[in-house]
């Protein structure tokens, strides 16, 4: 309950990105679901990160786990 989260932005004519970062421990981003196998899509977790990292042109997270930037370039949908 005591956790902050901290969201940094930027915008540009080319792009938008937002880097969002919360003091938890984080989590091993190496076992993220496939977005890519349709059997992810109805799983019981995981469906926020299968739909960003579809409708988002990039998706990164920090080594930790606990911090991840989207980028999305204008004029994409």
């Amino acid at each position: 309950a005591g956790r902050k989260v901290e969201i940094k932005y930027e915008f540009t004519p080319a792009r938008a990105a937002f880097t969002i970062t919360d003091g938890g421990k984080g989590f091993d981003c190496a076992n993220l679901p496939d977005p890519d196998d349709p059997r992810n899509i109805m799983g019981v977790s995981g469906r926020g990160v299968i739909m960003t990292r579809l409708l988002m042109d990039e998706t990164t997270y920090n080594e930790k786990g606990n911090s991840v930037t989207v980028v999305k370039a204008a004029g994409k949908s």
